[in-house]
């Protein structure tokens, strides 16, 4: 990735001045370039929540999955990996404003936030904003259906369900995995994690 970081004049013309990494086009990442970028996001996921370690550790655990979901599936991995690491960035934002985490709230002040942190790694602007756009509407689904936003839609739901549903009846809570999950490979997961397993 290569960021912008400074201009000078040159025979009166405008040079750009990048730091040493190109810019990031997150769809012709090789493998170590995403490790670079996931790790970038990690740190500056967890620099943004602070000391919620509750919201790291979800965020985490929604990378997981989705990571899972994302070789079963395919999509783009740059798009995938920061939007499972910034979903919920808006929602300390949502509490100080609103007193409240509701998802509505989140929609509202993650995509601000995500974009600062994705532009300052330096992502390409075609990634922020799909990313952008899946923070935007992780709960209510609306406005987006790409595949990388269902990959994080299952994930998010895999790590949620067990709040969700706890205690659930099982042939309840088949019907609502049926229903909500939006991929062949999340509800398989789903189904292998809350389903099978209860059977053994």
């Amino acid at each position: 990735m290569r960021s912008l970081i400074a201009t000078s004049t040159v025979c009166g013309r405008t040079v750009w001045m990048f730091d040493e990494i190109r810019l990031l086009k997150s769809q012709r990442l090789g493998k170590s370039e995403l490790t670079l970028l996931r790790n970038r996001l990690v740190d500056a996921m967890k620099k943004e929540f602070g000391n919620d370690q509750k919201r790291v550790n979800h965020s985490l655990l929604v990378l997981e999955h989705a990571e899972g979901i994302l070789r079963q599936e395919g999509g783009d991995p740059g798009v995938v990996i920061a939007a499972a690491l910034l979903h919920d960035i808006g929602i300390q934002e949502a509490e100080r404003k609103y007193g409240s985490s509701a998802g509505r709230y989140q929609e509202i002040e993650g995509p601000p936030i995500a974009r600062r942190i994705m532009m300052a790694i330096g992502l390409d602007a075609a990634t922020v904003d799909h990313v952008c756009r899946i923070v935007g509407s992780h709960h209510s689904a609306c406005s987006i259906n790409s595949l990388e936003f269902r990959i994080l839609w299952d994930a998010d739901w895999l790590v949620n369900i067990v709040d969700e549903f706890a205690g659930a009846e099982k042939n309840w809570l088949k019907r609502m995995i049926d229903k909500i999950f939006k991929t062949k490979a999340g509800k398989r997961r789903a189904y292998e994690l809350f389903i099978l397993e209860e059977s053994c």
